[in-house]
C-alpha cells in the first residue's frame, strides 16, 4: 500500500482557507476560483509600460503603516500597484484582496482579509490568525484578536486593499480605523480608492506614518509617455 503524500504547507493553507471563508454559501470549486480572483493583484494587460519612478513609490511608501492611493477612475492606480507588487515588494510578504460593492459586510470583508494574510504563508500554525473565522456580528472583541494576531507575526506583511471606495459600511470603516489606532511594526496598510476613506488620517499624517499618491503622481512624465507610444 502506498503511503500518503504529505501535504505542502500551500495545500494546508488553501484548505484551511477553503473551510474558513463560512460567510460565501457557494460551493467548493466556485468558491476556490473566487478566491483566486479576489486574493490575486491583476496582471497588467500585454504592451503596459512598468515605470520604475511609480513602483519606486508605492515600494517606499509600502514601509510606512498606511498609504492612501487616491484618484479619480482611469488613472491606472491599480495597475501601478499590480506592477509594483509584480517586481516583488521588499517591505513585506504581500497580500491582496480586491473588493467589490457586495464587500461592504463585515463578515465578508474579514473574512477576505483573513484569507488573504493567510495567503501570504507568513502566519504561523499556532497564531490566532491562522483559525480565526469571523462570526455574524464582528465586534471590537475579534478586532482586537486581529491586530493581536498581526502583532504576532514574525515578519511585516502589507495588505493592499483595492477598490476601497467600495466599502461603505460604518462598522467595516470603524475596524479599519481601529487596526490603524495601534502601531504595529508588522501591519503595512495600502488603501487603493476613487476617494479619501471617511475615517480620519490626521494623527497618521502628522506624525508622518502616511503616504499619499495621488493623480499628479500617477501621470505621465514626458519620458514615460514617450515609451508609452513606443
Amino acid at each position: 500500500m502506498n503511503a500518503e503524500r504529505p501535504q505542502s504547507d500551500a495545500t494546508i493553507r488553501r484548505r484551511r482557507t477553503l473551510r474558513q471563508v463560512q460567510a460565501l454559501n457557494v460551493g467548493e470549486g466556485a468558491l476556490t476560483h473566487l478566491l483566486d480572483a479576489k486574493l490575486a493583484p491583476p496582471r497588467p494587460p500585454p504592451g503596459f509600460v512598468v515605470r520604475p519612478r511609480v513602483s519606486g513609490m508605492f515600494e517606499a511608501a509600502a514601509a510606512r503603516p498606511l498609504t492612501v492611493v487616491s484618484a479619480g477612475p482611469g488613472w491606472g492606480k491599480t495597475l501601478a500597484a499590480a506592477a509594483w507588487a509584480a517586481s516583488g515588494p521588499t517591505a513585506g510578504k504581500l497580500a491582496w484582496v480586491s473588493l467589490d460593492e457586495g464587500d461592504s459586510d463585515p463578515r465578508l470583508f474579514w473574512s477576505y482579509v483573513l484569507a488573504a494574510l493567510r495567503h501570504t504563508g507568513a502566519v504561523p500554525p499556532e497564531n490566532d490568525l491562522a483559525e480565526l473565522v469571523p462570526g455574524p456580528a464582528v465586534d471590537e472583541e475579534m478586532i482586537r484578536r486581529i491586530l493581536y494576531g498581526i502583532s504576532q507575526l514574525p515578519e511585516p506583511v502589507v495588505l493592499v486593499l483595492d477598490d476601497f471606495h467600495n466599502i461603505h459600511d460604518a462598522d467595516v470603516l470603524s475596524g479599519v480605523a481601529m487596526l490603524l489606532r495601534y502601531q504595529l511594526p508588522q501591519r503595512r496598510l495600502v488603501l487603493i480608492t476613487r476617494m479619501d476613506p471617511v475615517f480620519s488620517l490626521h494623527r497618521l499624517r502628522l506624525g508622518g506614518e502616511l503616504t499619499e499618491i495621488r493623480a499628479a503622481d500617477l501621470a505621465f512624465s514626458p519620458g514615460e509617455a514617450t515609451a508609452m507610444l513606443d
